[in-house]
């Protein structure tokens, strides 16, 4: 469902598993291949640091430098979290893998469709804006990779967290259906029930054999959102 952003983060070396059947698993290589990214990137932005500092110094390029060492900081501080949460972020994308199957075939391809187009635009969106002004800008082709990838790595983790949230979002919808569906054929056959008892006495155990099983799924649910607001939060 969400192929589109974890093809752009295995672009980026942000997404060292592989997938075979619908199921993660860690992948030595792309392993390797996401550390030795984040510390290429982590020291050539050190490397940029020494380009930053002005000659003269004032009120303003001193702000300026400050700015830029801030925003530095942060985004190897960004890439090294994303790095060291890889495995966590592995058995979450599972988890929520195994629990989107459990939708609807029309409620998983509208959301399916919905995910592509919103990754796809995005990303492409971000790199001809960021390119364009950093181009107005005359900076140099080294600023401008650096500024592409740290926009890039942002905005993937932003997006593989939306789509977690817009998938968990649709399941809860899902359960909420099938629990008026519940609903309404109690309500339409509570008169009866009495009349006929040994007629609805299979179907209402049938009913609460499917009543505890969305109480189950609920409670995954739940349990995935609060994993996911962990790792994505830490």
């Amino acid at each position: 469902m969400t192929y589109p952003c974890f093809t752009f983060c295995r672009i980026l070396g942000l997404f060292p598993y592989k997938i075979n059947n619908s199921i993660f698993k860690a992948s030595k290589p792309h392993y390797i291949l996401s550390s030795t990214i984040t510390s290429v990137l982590c020291v050539l932005n050190m490397m940029f640091t020494k380009s930053m500092i002005p000659t003269k110094i004032n009120f303003k390029t001193i702000i300026t430098v400050i700015l830029n060492f801030c925003s530095i900081i942060l985004i190897c501080s960004f890439a090294i979290v994303t790095l060291v949460l890889s495995s966590p972020r592995m058995h979450l994308l599972q988890t929520i893998m195994e629990i989107s199957s459990k939708l609807s075939p029309k409620s998983y391809q509208k959301l399916s469709r919905l995910i592509h187009i919103k990754d796809i635009f995005d990303s492409i969106y971000i790199i001809g804006l960021i390119s364009t002004y950093l181009y107005r800008n005359r900076s140099d082709i080294f600023a401008v990779i650096l500024s592409i990838y740290a926009s890039q790595l942002i905005l993937q983790m932003n997006m593989l967290y939306v789509n977690c949230v817009c998938v968990l979002k649709a399941c809860f919808k899902e359960i909420n259906i099938n629990l008026r569906h519940i609903q309404k054929f109690i309500v339409n056959n509570e008169q009866h029930v009495l009349t006929f008892y040994y007629y609805y006495e299979p179907r209402n155990s049938f009913l609460i054999i499917k009543f505890k099983a969305l109480k189950k799924q609920h409670m995954i649910i739940s349990n995935t959102v609060q994993i996911l607001n962990t790792i994505f939060s830490g």
